[in-house]
């Protein structure tokens, strides 16, 4: 799933947005998130 799938999915409508309230939270990128798992 691609990041700009899952924004959507979480009712995001800019990925970039996303990325960056994803990253202040949990201090890293959703890919990096993504490769961890």
């Amino acid at each position: 799933m691609s990041m700009a799938e899952i924004a959507d999915a979480c009712g995001f409508e800019n990925a970039n947005y996303f990325t960056r309230l994803f990253k202040k939270e949990f201090g890293m990128t959703p890919s990096q998130f993504q490769k961890m798992i």
